[in-house]
């Protein structure tokens, strides 16, 4: 007989909200002495404690029959202690019967409750597993362990996501979304916005009315009439938000700007939650991306051997084998995919592999068969063998965090040159972990070491464009709040990746990311373009002096700076207004003339743009090596 198990809560799960969690387990059968209950709580919610009942997630037992019982962390051994977790056990057998209520966020003493996860999901699982403390923590959840469903708040903004370039005459798009506080999606939400600034975007209403069937969203199709930039704006819960800039050419663009995030987990990571189908709807849907990827720890590899990473959210995780995660991988993959319409990859963090540091992988198709690992750990320098031959993009992240020593975390921070260039074309310059550019950044990461941030592997002659993403843990890739879920290392809004690319497809992306044709921006879209001479950002080439630099961009909000970097040093800031003390209403071309060369084989620029807000964009270097001077190419 089963035991049976219910839920009820003191008010109903609601991002961000508090509530108290009452778990009633009915026994079906005799649990016997040296035996006990194992209780995951839902992830994302308050870490469930036991010894300061005045502070949220205090947790609380007591069985029907009085019998005594106790709770105490769940821990398997010195590697595996699960946070979310506590174990109840009894002096003796607990008999067939016994009712016993467990209570997350008790507040008879004081608790205000356990605060909810501040990501809306349909499936976050409390899972109940009996465990015989003598035998393997490899057990299946009892299968009437609840799932709880967490609701979006109160929609506070309505945002916008326009598209950003455009040739006069062509059709595009603008996408409202209304948010909660927490960057989820209102599925209830119903009211008016008006539109602002959108003469010459012809097809565009002064007023949007948002009815219940729109579940928080609406889309809307306009003409690019009139070349120039654009900035239309969304009033309404909120303010006024920007849904801009959109940036209207005398022709067909060659390249078109995209924005993605490829750096995400769900569920099939061990610390991560929600659904690989979450992840993509939250992508496309809430976030208004051009293209997205799940990249699950070590998904990839059918034979990575259990507890491999951070403890999971449940004891049987490791009793699904990988390669049917790799499987459910690669079909959500093709199940999302819409070429012009949102592009997804199929991807997974390698973790270190035989390397040192973290790097995710993506292929170009959704066909990948699981990998079978020689040996665990596997050799050194695995993954750069195995990427031999094959159609691979490897993209390095937070290179100068060290969390321990380990196969897992690697010895030291990231070493870019362990895999070949042609491989590794971008690096993830910031996360919501924080900014990998330099030491003393304005985000700084947790356990940064110095020497190996981004400018110490440039300055070291390596040739990589820059990328942005999130390495959130709650499958809400460009989520636009701060929270990071319950790592203490994530602790900034998610960062975008932009590309440009000829169209938005599969091929064209992937082209544009080894073209290096790429900007990194902390979350704000801007239209950034950046050139040596004749050279596009992420090229290499010669370059005679005197170096004509051009940065073009518009912005969604107020510039404070744009500086010039050369070989890591800051150059020239560009100064629109004027006044250098002010800030800079940008927008369109910013030139300089850069006449002092350096007698280095070769130099690298890149841009770095700075908001009022403290937001940041990075355009990809170009990197310079002199030459015979040839006549100007303007």
């Amino acid at each position: 007989m089963n035991d049976r198990i219910a839920l009820t809560f003191d008010c109903p799960p609601v991002a961000g909200c508090f509530t108290t969690l009452h778990l009633s387990i009915t026994l079906g059968e005799e649990l016997p002495a040296g035996c006990g209950l194992a209780v995951f709580w839902p992830y994302g919610f308050s870490l469930p404690q036991l010894t300061r009942p005045q502070f949220p997630g205090y947790v609380t037992a007591k069985a029907a029959s009085g019998t005594v019982l106790k709770l105490s962390p769940l821990i398997i051994n010195e590697r595996s202690d699960h946070e979310y977790a506590v174990l109840l056990t009894s002096p003796g057998p607990l008999v067939a019967g016994e009712v016993l209520e467990l209570v997350h966020g008790d507040p008879s003493a004081g608790s205000p409750g356990a605060r909810c996860s501040t990501q809306a999901q349909d499936s976050m699982s409390v899972a109940v597993h009996r465990l015989d403390l003598q035998k393997s923590r490899h057990v299946p959840r009892l299968p009437e362990s609840p799932v709880v469903v967490v609701e979006a708040g109160p929609a506070v903004a309505v945002r916008g996501f326009a598209t950003p370039v455009l040739g006069r005459g062509e059709k595009g798009r603008l996408q409202l979304v209304a948010e909660d506080q927490h960057g989820n999606r209102n599925a209830r939400f119903s009211g008016k916005v008006r539109l602002l600034g959108v003469g010459g975007l012809t097809g565009l209403p002064a007023e949007v009315k948002f009815a219940r069937a729109d579940r928080g969203r609406k889309e809307l199709e306009f003409v690019a009439e009139r070349a120039g930039v654009h900035h239309p704006v969304v009033s309404g819960p909120g303010g006024d938000l920007e849904a801009g800039p959109v940036v209207v050419e005398a022709r067909p663009p060659e390249y078109r700007l995209f924005f993605g995030e490829l750096h995400c987990h769900t569920e099939h990571s061990s610390d991560g939650s929600g659904t690989l189908d979450e992840l993509y709807g939250f992508a496309r849907d809430t976030a208004g991306l051009d293209f997205a990827a799940a990249s699950d720890h070590m998904s990839f590899a059918a034979n990575c051997p259990p507890e491999h990473g951070h403890a999971a959210a449940h004891l049987d995780y490791d009793l699904v084998p990988r390669a049917e995660r790799w499987r459910a991988t690669a079909e959500a993959a093709r199940r999302h995919h819409r070429p012009g319409r949102f592009v997804t990859f199929l991807g997974t963090e390698a973790d270190s592999v035989g390397h040192d540091g973290h790097r995710n992988v993506y292929f170009p198709t959704d066909d990948l068969a699981p990998v079978e690992l020689p040996s665990w750990p596997p050799p050194r320098g695995f993954l750069a063998q195995w990427a031999k031959g094959r159609k691979v993009l490897v993209i390095p992240h937070h290179p100068p965090i060290w969390w321990g020593a380990g196969v897992y975390h690697g010895s030291k921070g990231l070493s870019y040159g362990d895999l070949p260039e042609e491989a590794q074309p971008v690096v993830e310059v910031y996360s919501r972990h924080g900014t990998s550019e330099h030491l003393h950044n304005p985000r700084p990461l947790r356990g940064q070491i110095p020497g190996y941030f981004v400018q110490d592997m440039l300055a070291a002659g390596h040739h990589f464009g820059f990328m942005a993403g999130s390495d959130s843990h709650q499958a809400n890739p460009g989520s636009s709040r701060t929270e990071g879920g319950p790592f203490k290392t994530l602790q900034y809004r998610s960062g975008l990746a932009a590309v440009w690319a000829r169209e938005l497809s599969r091929q064209a992306i992937w082209d544009a990311i080894f073209a290096r044709r790429t900007f990194a921006t902390t979350f704000p879209r801007f239209v950034l373009r950046f050139q040596v001479n004749d050279l596009f950002m992420g090229q290499a080439g010669v370059v005679p002096f005197p170096r004509r630099v051009r940065v073009w961009l518009a912005s969604p909000v107020v510039i404070n700076q744009v500086e010039l970097l050369r070989n890591n040093e800051v150059i020239h800031i560009f100064s629109p207004g004027g006044h250098p003390m002010m800030p800079a209403e940008v927008e369109g071309e910013l030139e300089f003339v850069d006449e002092r060369p350096t007698g280095r084989p070769e130099d690298f620029y890149y841009v770095r743009v700075t908001t009022r807000s403290g937001e940041r964009a990075w355009a990809s270097p170009v990197f310079a090596r002199p030459g015979r001077p040839v006549s100007a190419p303007f």
